[in-house]
Formats: C-alpha cells, structure tokens, sequence
C-alpha cells in the first residue's frame, strides 16, 4: 500500500471544518502560564466531537482540539498534543525535526520509551527517515514494507503496524519538516479510511506545529524585551551601585611589584699586572677561562734580567777574588771595601733572581678570567705596573639594579628582589638589596641610581656582563595608585612643576 499526499492545498483545507479556529498569537499570560507548567503533569483525558477511529474517518471533524490544545510554545503542550492524538487513534505517536547533520532538534513521544540506547537510537533514525519523506507515507506492516528502519521499529516496538510521514511547514519548502512516526498495536478497523485520515492529520499538525514555534519564538522575544523595557528603569541604581563598586576597588591593597633592568657583575676582583718593563712572552689563557688559585697563566720575557743576573753573578766573583787579594796582603781597607761589594753585589743578585720568579705569571685567586687578551699580541711590551690580567671569583655575584629618581621614593634598602637573566631558561635568583649608590650615573644615555644585591651562583651559571630584569617587592600599594601613579606624575611634570 503505497500512500501519497495530495499535494493541492485548495482540496486538502476542505478536509477541516469551517469553524476550525487556527489563533495566530497567545497572550502573554497564556505562554507565561504554559512555560511554569511542570513537565510531568498528569496529562488530562482528550476531548473529542467523534468517539471512535472509524468515525473520524468517515467525518471532517478535526483532530485537533485548539481550545482544549493551545500550541502555547511550551514542551507540555506539545505532549498533551502526542496524548491526545495517541489515545484518539488508539497509537502511539513519536514527533520529531531532524537537523541538516543527521540529528534530532526536538523530539516528543506519548509512550514512556525504554532508555535502552539502541531503542532510543531507532527511534530517531525513524524520525530522521520520516523527516525527509516529504509527500509520501512510509509503511512497515506484517504484509508490506516499504522501509527497512520502520520494520526493525515495528519488531523493537512489538507493533502490527507502523506508518511514518513528513509535517512541512506552511512558510516554504526550504523550512525544516517534522518527522511523524505512528505505531499501532493492531490494525486498522474497518471501514475506516487511512489516506483521508491521514492527509486530515498532516494537515492540523502542519498548522499547529507552526503556531507552537511561532508561540516558542515569540515568548524568548517578550522575555528579551521585558529586560529592555526595565532596564531604563534600574539604570540608574546600577550605575550608582557600579560606580561605589569601582570606587571601593581602588582602595584595595596589592603588592608592588616593579620590574627594573640590571647587569651582573662579580662580587670582587683581582688584578695581576706586570712586575718588571718588558714583554709578554706567551699567555696560557684567555677571557672567559676558568682558573685554580697558583695556576699560572702567563711568562714575561726575562732574557734581560738574565743577563744583568750574569753580569751581577761576575761582579760577585770579582769582588771575592779581591778580598783574597787584600787578605794575602794583610791590606785592611781593601780588604774591607771588598767585603762591602760582595753583599752589594749578593742583595742585587736576590732582587734579580726574585724578580725572574714574578716573570711566571699566577692567578692569585680560583674564578673567571675577565680581562687579559696577550694570546692575540705575545711580545708586545709592557710597562711596570700595567694591568695584564683580571681575574674574579664566581662563587657570589653582584646583580646591578638600574633604579630611576621616581623609584628613590618607593624603593630602599632591604627589599627583597627576584633576578631572571635572559640565558637562564627560566632560573631564578633571590636575594636582597644591601646598598643603593647615592650618586647617580649615566646609563644609556639615562640617569640611573645602581642598587646592588648579592646572590648565590649556583653551578656558576652567571657570568659577569649578563644582563636581565629584576622584579623587586616594595611593599603594598592601593589599586588606585598603580593605575594613576604615572598619569599623576606626568601631569605634574609636564603642567605643575
């Protein structure tokens, strides 16, 4: 049995009577009331003009009951609708829309269904199938099947016959349909006439189900411009409530926490400069080299001192062979003179041979070299107390905090600071501020005061130059100083003072 709508809208609308009341509108005491209904009221027993399936077959007396039905908008109206109908036909009714994805928007069913997954999932895909068969009828019975989901609906279900249609909404052929799935226990009585009954009943529902969503849509824009509407009416107090609010919040305390550039330097340095005028004959390290206390790192050239060492050493022999001479002679003076020259002569050789000792050049200290690039000019000569090596230990570290004349005022001795370096990977260093210069320097073309702070150099990741920031703790200030502070003193510098 293969059923089809008609299609003519003129000859379908003769199937209702003439005093079919279709409202275009409920008032808003009617959706008000509808929407603060409880889902689970019990559902009232369905009035009727005909008192059996076959006579309402046989007649053009509506299904549906508009008085008794209002399409209010709300979930409970729709299934006093799926009561009324199911237990006019003696059916079981299953409404639903299905979405362009596959799924199901809405769905209401006048049984109680299992909430077994695979029933519930049939149940849709019946829906889903009923949605797009869009001027036909789909049939699944113990005679004929005109479609497989319906079928397995029907064994699921434990019905004798299951029939599914699309309801379209009277706005256009591109507005989503409803899927309805209709399942009846036994069949049809006799006499009565499916096609007729059912193109009756696609065409109230297609009226009704558009007046529900009409009603739905219509109630979410009341309750939208009820909110308008006494907006205007609270502004004010809202607007006084937000401005003591804000005003309040200003008066919080919160940390200060300012972030300031800084350098690390070593905590102490040490110089090795040269003992003697010559040349630097070879260096055995280079900036940035990692030295032990007494390592050495250097020679002087020491062919000079070697000779005048000689020379002096034949001046010590010379005078000795005098002193024989007196003696033999019993000559006292010369004797005497001779005597004086050897010690002259033996405190010069000592001085020539400490200093050709000081010609190995040692690191005074364990740490970094800092300064002494004579790998590049061996042989270059130097004079007596020039700087040829620097030299600081790396165990402490001095971090150097550029400080403006604004931060004086807020920031002093004592404060604790927190120290990241750009080459750190995210360590940190601790520490607190021991001393503030109290002259200021010229850093980057900017006046800055240098506050230094001694930290611990673990596995000597700083290295003296590294640059970084420090986020120094200076107490509590109210939120309403850290947001105008710098609008207040630049208005002060640029219009007061």
């Amino acid at each position: 049995m293969t059923i089809q709508f008609n299609t003519n809208a003129e000859s379908s609308l003769r199937l209702l009577p003439a005093d079919a009341v279709f409202p275009v509108a409920l008032s808003d005491e009617a959706i008000q009331e509808g929407m603060g209904s409880a889902v689970n009221e019990q559902l009232p027993a369905p009035k009727t003009t005909a008192g059996t399936v076959a006579e309402l077959s046989n007649t053009a007396a509506p299904l549906i009951d508009w008085n008794g039905l209002r399409p209010d908008g709300t979930e409970l109206a729709f299934q006093k609708l799926a009561h009324h109908l199911s237990t006019l036909l003696h059916a079981e009714i299953h409404f639903g829309r299905a979405l362009a994805s596959g799924g199901v928007a809405f769905e209401f069913s006048s049984p109680a269904r299992t909430e077994l997954a695979d029933v519930v999932n049939l149940t849709r895909s019946a829906i889903v199938e009923a949605s797009f068969a869009v001027g036909k009828v789909l049939v699944a019975s113990q005679s004929e099947m005109t479609s497989g989901v319906l079928e397995n609906f029907r064994n699921v279900h434990q019905l004798q016959f299951v029939i599914s249609f699309a309801v379209a909404d009277p706005r256009g052929p591109l507005e989503p349909t409803t899927g309805v799935v209709l399942g009846l226990a036994g069949a049809f009585p006799m006499g009565m006439d499916p096609p007729k009954l059912l193109e009756q009943l696609r065409i109230e529902l297609s009226a009704w189900i558009f007046a529900w969503h009409a009603c739905r849509e219509h109630a979410r824009t009341n309750s939208f411009g009820r909110l308008l509407r006494k907006w205007p009416l609270q502004r004010a107090k809202w607007l006084a409530l937000g401005s003591a609010v804000a005003s309040l919040s200003l008066l919080i305390p919160v940390p200060y926490w300012p972030q300031r550039q800084c350098v690390v330097e070593p905590a102490a340095r040490r110089f090795v400069s040269s003992p003697v005028d010559g040349r630097v004959l070879r260096s055995l390290v280079r900036p940035g080299d990692i030295v032990d206390a007494g390592q050495s790192i250097g020679h002087m050239d020491d062919s000079q001192l070697r000779l005048e060492l000689s020379a002096a050493q034949a001046e010590l022999e010379q005078a000795g062979k005098q002193q024989d001479s007196a003696l033999a002679h019993q000559e006292g003076g010369k004797m005497r003179m001779a005597q004086l020259e050897q010690q002259k002569v033996a405190l010069k050789i000592q001085s020539l041979q400490a200093q050709l000792e000081r010609l190995e050049l040692r690191s005074p200290i364990a740490g970094v070299v800092l300064q002494g690039e004579w790998y590049r000019s061996e042989g270059a000569p130097v004079a007596r107390g020039d700087t040829l090596f620097e030299i600081a230990p790396l165990e402490t570290m001095t971090v150097q905090v550029h400080l403006t004349t604004e931060d004086l005022g807020e920031i002093a001795v004592d404060d604790s600071a927190t120290v990241h370096v750009d080459s750190a990977n995210g360590e940190k260093w601790s520490g607190k501020l021991s001393r503030i210069d109290p002259r200021a320097e010229v850093i980057d073309e900017q006046i800055r005061f240098v506050a230094d702070m001694e930290v611990v150099n673990r596995d000597n990741r700083l290295r003296p130059g590294m640059k970084g920031t420090v986020r120094l703790s200076a107490g509590y200030r109210s939120l309403g100083w850290l947001v105008f502070h710098r609008p207040y003193m630049w208005l002060m510098k640029n219009l007061v003072w």
